[in-house]
Order: C-alpha cells, then structure tokens, then sequence
C-alpha cells in the first residue's frame, strides 16, 4: 500500500488567510487521524510567528497530539538555530523536516539561505540531531521542475541539485516537491529515471502541486512513480490549500494534492 504523509497542518494552512486557533488545529488533527489515519503527519513548522503566524503553537500541537497517535508525527525546523533553542530546553522532536530547492534564487527569497548556507544548516541539524533521538529525517527539495522566479529549469541541472544531498545518508526521505503543480511528465520521467539511479525509490516521496490544466501528467506521474516502487506522496485533508506564499504571487499558486484528489487519479 502507499505511504501517505499529511500536510494539511503546515503547508495546508500556511497558505490560508485565516488564522487558525490552537483548538482548530487539534480538532484538524483528530479528523485527520480519524477520518485517513495516514503513515505520517506534519503538525507544523518551528518558524517565527512574525514571518508566519499560522505555525504559532506548532510546538505545542506536537507535544500534545504525539501522544494520541500512531501516525510519525514531524515538524519542519527551517534553521539550526530554532532547532538548537528547542534541544537546549529538552524538547525532544522525533521526527524532522528540512528544506531545500534546485533553485537559489527561491532559497533567498524564501529562507534568506544561499545553497551553501542552506547546505550547512542541514549539516549542523543532522549532526546536532544525533544526540536527540530523531527516527526519521525528511528533506523536501523544491523546484524539481519549474521555479517561481526563474521560470522552466534544466532538468539535468535539476538532477544534478538534487544529488548534492546524498552525502546526508541519515536523511531517510527525499520529497521531490513540485512547487508550481504544473510538472510534465516527460520532464518527470527522465528526472526520476536518473534520480533512482543513485537513490533507492524507497527513500523518494513526491509533493505534487494540483493545477486543474494538468490533470493528465499528474495521473501519469502517480502512476509512474508507483511503478517505480515511489509509495510516499503528500496529502492534505483541506481543499484549495498549500503552496508557498512567501515566494509565490496568488496567481501562481496551486493546491496540495488531497486524498480524494490521489484516489481518483489510481
């Protein structure tokens, strides 16, 4: 069966205009447990409210659903030093988030990283995490296709980005994120076909953008992937929700793909 990994609590609702309460999301959380029971659920992200103030209290939602499910709970930890505050007061996370793109140009519009800082934020996490019982690590790489700033990107310039992260063995999944939701999937098949040349499908999950226009390459990527033995695709529980607001004009901007969405298109 496939691995589904819920992110209606993170990249769902940080696209959403209104701003969740604490109850809100711990009622979100108990319907998504109960109504899909997915693998795993991201809760939310260790990021400044000021720059994000739906992630307010994304610590406390961990703490306080990660007793009540058998789901791998993860938050997305955007640099070292939140990560490194959060360990200082024992806070034990076990699951964790990273994140990266093919493209420089969205790393710094989105978090003020170049690739090298970027690159060496991953390092420290890791390396910090050893001591912290992490479980899982999850690295999202964004742009596997098309960047919101600099348009169509080679697709061997993108293949060779995403190997730049295969020195870090303890990262046991690489999310090829397609941030635009308008892949191809000529473009998919031959980024995949050389991907798996080097990484093992089974560390490959795949945050698949809906355009409405691009249905038919969307139902032949999923089915593609799964022939591959690519089993872990991201979900949401919410409609016309996810996406990145801090790099993306509204426009430009497409929905998470949504459980009902992923199995109408099997």
């Amino acid at each position: 069966g496939l691995k589904l990994f819920d992110v209606s609590l993170r990249d769902g609702l940080q696209s959403q205009r209104k701003i969740f309460s604490f109850k809100e999301k711990k009622d979100l959380f108990h319907k998504i447990i109960s109504k899909y029971n997915p693998s795993s659920i991201e809760v939310g992200s260790i990021v400044s409210p000021k720059i994000l103030p739906q992630m307010n209290n994304s610590l406390e939602l961990y703490n306080e659903t990660k007793v009540v499910s058998d789901s791998d709970l993860y938050l997305l930890i955007p640099s070292f030093k939140k990560y490194k505050n959060i360990t200082d007061e024992n806070i034990i996370i076990n699951n964790i988030s990273l994140i990266t793109s093919t493209s420089e140009k969205f790393l710094l519009k989105n978090t003020n990283k170049t690739e090298i800082e970027t690159r060496n934020y991953i390092k420290n996490v890791i390396i910090h995490s050893k001591n912290y019982d992490v479980k899982n690590i999850k690295l999202y790489i964004s742009c596997i296709n098309n960047c919101p700033i600099l348009g169509k990107l080679d697709n061997d310039y993108v293949v060779d980005s995403i190997f730049k992260y295969t020195i870090f063995s303890e990262i046991n999944e690489i999310c090829l994120s397609d941030t635009r939701g308008n892949l191809e999937f000529q473009d998919f098949k031959y980024i995949i076909n050389r991907v798996i040349s080097r990484i093992n499908p089974d560390r490959i999950s795949l945050h698949l953008h809906v355009a409405p226009n691009n249905m038919f390459n969307l139902s032949k990527i999923i089915e593609y992937s799964i022939s591959l033995g690519i089993i872990r695709f991201d979900v949401s529980c919410l409609e016309n929700s996810g996406g990145c607001t801090v790099t993306m004009n509204k426009n430009m901007i497409n929905s998470n793909l949504t459980y009902e969405q992923l199995e109408s298109l099997l």
